[in-house]
């Protein structure tokens, strides 16, 4: 028996000693901001593990061999360098490969921009916001690609035959010629009958532009604060930046001599959008200083939600004039949003 308590002693001494668990490491997936990088722009580097848990604060990143001392890097020279990741001895499984370049490598989507000339008076009007609709269906999915403005004229006295309660005083800008009227990026009238015209508007957008607009907008306590970015892939000159503040939702009769609408003399409680109510830079634009291959602007403004009726219905919209007038690029966006480039 003596025997028998000793051996259970042992055992028990036996099962004491203390076992390290190493920690499972199955698949490293390394990945970057960025695969295309203009030379002095920064990369910012993660690694997750299959299992979704972001270990980039413990890895140990490599350019071209060479350990960094965060998961961030630069290069003023224009080349490609592999990247490497390891997390506890491990390697990554995969290498990613970022490509500086000086810009010109960059493209962008063409958005088209519509400045419709209207009025809550102008019975022939509705035509343009048909035709406006048409366009958008022949665009699908492209259809954010298609900005509207609807700039209504002509009086704000409500005793005159004109007057509509949405009158903006556009005469710096506007082209001459009666109502309706519509300007394809401020410089090419969209020839009447614009629906049998859609292709004016749609080609517009077939076309890759080498620069490119991104926009954010955020609610702040008494206002709205918008952010305006660009970026240039080729070399440009006196070009200006103008903001346009609109709002959709309004309700105003409107007078139709078009059969569309049902062909109503007047259409009742008729929902107006994209009306212009504010320019945000001077009226003519804000030039903007550096436009060269790899340059990049920001610009911000602040817009008194007092000025806005509905803040779910504001839109706000920027656009890249020449020194001819002509749109080069433009982008709209709502409230609380925010976007990238539109990369090709």
């Amino acid at each position: 028996m003596k025997y028998f308590y000793l051996l259970f002693i042992f055992s028990l001494l036996g099962c004491s000693k203390d076992y390290i668990i190493e920690e499972s490491i199955e698949g490293l997936i390394l990945s970057s901001n960025e695969t295309t990088r203009i030379i002095n722009q920064t990369t910012t580097l993660r690694l997750i593990k299959n299992n979704g848990a972001d270990v980039t604060a413990q890895a140990t990143f490599y350019v071209n061999g060479v350990a960094l001392t965060a998961n961030t890097f630069t290069k003023s020279q224009i080349g490609v360098y592999v990247v490497e990741a390891k997390y506890n001895g491990v390697d990554s499984e995969n290498t990613v490969e970022i490509t500086y370049h000086d810009g010109s490598l960059i493209a962008f989507k063409s958005n088209v921009m519509v400045e419709d000339y209207t009025g809550v008076w102008c019975g022939n009007c509705p035509r343009v916001v048909e035709a406006l609709s048409q366009a958008s269906v022949q665009l699908g999915t492209n259809d954010n690609q298609l900005i509207k403005v609807a700039i209504h004229r002509s009086s704000s006295n409500p005793t005159d035959a004109s007057y509509d309660p949405y009158n903006f005083d556009a005469s710096a800008f506007e082209p001459n010629g009666g109502y309706p009227k519509a300007y394809i990026n401020r410089k090419t009238r969209w020839t009447p009958l614009e629906y049998n015209n859609l292709g004016m508007v749609v080609s517009q957008t077939q076309i890759n532009k080498r620069l490119g607009l991104k926009l954010k907008s955020e609610t702040l306590t008494n206002s709205i604060k918008l952010t305006v970015d660009g970026l240039f892939s080729d070399n440009f000159n006196q070009l200006s930046l103008v903001v346009y503040q609109l709002e959709s939702g309004f309700i105003y009769d409107q007078i139709n001599y078009t059969t569309f609408f049902n062909g109503d003399d007047i259409i009742q409680n008729f929902v107006h959008d994209h009306v212009l109510r504010n320019i945000l830079t001077n009226i003519n634009g804000d030039s903007i200083s550096s436009s060269s291959t790899g340059n990049e602007f920001s610009r911000e403004f602040t817009i008194p939600l007092s000025t806005i009726t509905n803040i779910q219905k504001a839109e706000f919209v920027a656009f890249i004039i020449d020194n001819t007038g002509n749109v080069l690029n433009a982008r709209a966006i709502k409230v609380n949003q925010e976007q990238t480039y539109q990369y090709l």
